[in-house]
């Protein structure tokens, strides 16, 4: 009953108007609210609704059993599913200079360099450097030279659930601080094969680290710089 309301709400409200519902963070949300979004598509057929759920890939992997139900989610045949890339350079940089302008500050060449540094396209990062910058610095500033803090506290809240074997091999990645092999990363972090495989295994599907032909680095640098600062 409760979801045929939800259902007859969005029915009424779309009559007026298309209609746009965005659900954030999937990945967090209860099993309740994956079965309403099954349920909705069926009865909302024919009505100018989209329903937008956003959800990290690192975050669902991360939870028992939510990765499952949402990759049921994704398979129905009223859903369709798009994996979004970082952004790039000049999106990156369109971005920075609106939320500049906006507050009557500049964008400075050295300014704009460093926040793609840090950012590599990442527009969480982007926002927050611009607010670090607009907080604490003035246009003469040539550069932001930390992370932000709250790309910094809301990076190392991501590490915490880290298992003990998978804790000690990003903490001796960090210090080897370039790409390296499981060979070099056994040896700095004193672990048994099977150890650093397993370690591995949950740092990548974390998308803590990524492979590359057998290498192994950090998904993003911000990543090893608050790894290596909290050692």
């Amino acid at each position: 009953r409760i979801f045929e309301a939800v259902a007859n709400l969005l029915r009424r409200v779309a009559a007026g108007r298309p209609l746009v519902v965005l659900l954030e963070d999937l990945h967090w949300c209860d099993d309740m609210t994956v079965r309403l979004l099954k349920f909705l598509p069926r009865r909302l057929e024919g009505q100018p609704v989209l329903l937008v759920g956003t959800a990290r890939a690192e975050e669902i992997s991360g939870i028992s059993g939510r990765g499952a139900v949402l990759d049921a989610l994704r398979r129905d045949v009223f859903s369709q599913s798009r994996t979004l890339g970082p952004l790039s350079r000049d999106q990156s940089m369109e971005l920075l200079q609106l939320l500049l302008a906006s507050r009557g500050a500049g964008t400075a060449a050295a300014l704009a360099d460093r926040v793609w540094q840090l950012s590599e396209g990442n527009p969480f990062v982007v926002v927050e450097c611009a607010r670090a910058f607009r907080d604490g610095r003035n246009e003469t500033s040539e550069f932001l030279w930390e992370l932000p803090d709250q790309v910094r506290a809301l990076t190392a809240h991501y590490l915490t659930d880290l298992g003990d074997v998978a804790v000690r091999l990003v903490d001796a990645a960090a210090v080897i601080g370039r790409d390296f092999d499981m060979a070099v990363l056994r040896h700095v972090a004193d672990l048994s094969p099977s150890e650093v495989a397993d370690g591995l295994e949950q740092l990548v599907r974390r998308r803590v680290l990524r492979e590359t032909q057998g290498r192994f680095d950090f998904v993003h640098d911000q990543v090893r710089e608050v790894v290596h600062d909290q050692l």
